[in-house]
C-alpha cells in the first residue's frame, strides 16, 4: 500500500492572468516521512468572487 498524501508544496506565478488566459502551476505531493508520493491528482479550487 503506497504512503497516503500528508501535504503539498506549489509553485508559480504571483500575477493576475488576463481572462481567458492560462497560468501554469507546478507541485509536489509528500508523505508524512517526506518521501515523494507520485501520481496524485491535486484539484485547486478557487474561493470567492469571480472577479
Amino acid at each position: 500500500m503506497p504512503p497516503a498524501p500528508a501535504s503539498l508544496s506549489i509553485a508559480g506565478a504571483a500575477e493576475r492572468v488576463t481572462n481567458g488566459a492560462s497560468t501554469v502551476i507546478g507541485g509536489t505531493v509528500v508523505s508524512a516521512t517526506g518521501a515523494v508520493v507520485p501520481g496524485h491528482r491535486v484539484v485547486l479550487l478557487r474561493r470567492g468572487p469571480s472577479r
